[in-house]
């Protein structure tokens, strides 16, 4: 039942994600990027707005169709230590993240990132797309960035948290192609999600530098 939902104090929550779409984004013939973001999603509760828990529904499904990056330099500006961190052009939080039938081509990334999962688990689909000729120094294609936290389960308002350690979320890399690609200090995928899938996908000259093609806690099923 897709109209079904759980019933709290505050009222109703959906049980499946609501979803919101984005469709033919166009990033192209930049030469001179630097610290753009596109998108950053959090659905912010003040109930269980903490880094410590994170909630065990993902209540928005955030699906992008048709992305278009192609031909850019994408650069962080401040490369000094005490700025210690990678841009990214998505960054989700605790959100179910889809990016299908879209093209990454012919880009530089140099401390940057393309799709961010943000300090708390999102469960990711990655099906249908293509990314080819580009190169990455200290970036990644995704990248779960998640915070450890080692504080109990707890309920807050009716919402079960847990500690973000659970890495329950789901990720599918699916009927994908990966091409001509320079890889420099991070892998092209790092995801910690508990249960991942890569299927069907196919992977050809990837020359690699310190790292590795993909990075993971757990094992993928293939």
């Amino acid at each position: 039942n897709t109209n079904s939902s759980i019933k709290t104090k505050d009222g109703l929550l959906p049980a499946t994600p609501l979803p919101l779409n984005f469709s033919e984004i166009v990033i192209q013939d930049n030469q001179d990027i630097g610290d753009f973001s596109f998108l950053y999603f959090y659905p912010i509760d003040d109930a269980v707005n903490t880094n410590d828990c994170h909630q065990l529904i993902e209540f928005y499904l955030i699906h992008v169709d048709d992305l278009r990056i192609i031909n850019n330099n994408f650069a962080k500006k401040f490369k000094i230590n005490i700025w210690n961190y990678e841009v990214d052009i998505f960054e989700i939080k605790e959100t179910q993240f889809k990016v299908t039938n879209s093209l990454i081509a012919n880009n530089t990334f140099t401390y940057y990132n393309v799709f961010s999962l943000d300090k708390k688990p999102s469960t990711i689909y990655f099906i249908n797309n293509t990314v080819s000729n580009n190169s990455f120094n200290t970036g990644s294609l995704i990248d779960s960035d998640y915070e450890e936290r080692e504080n109990p389960s707890s309920a807050i308002r009716d919402v079960l948290v847990a500690p973000v350690p659970i890495r329950f979320r789901y990720s599918f890399i699916l009927n994908s192609t990966f091409s001509n690609i320079i890889l420099k200090n991070d892998p092209l995928i790092s995801i910690d999600n508990g249960f991942f899938t890569i299927h069907n996908n196919h992977f050809k000259n990837i020359t690699l530098t310190n790292t590795a093609l993909i990075e993971s806690l757990f094992s993928p099923i293939t």
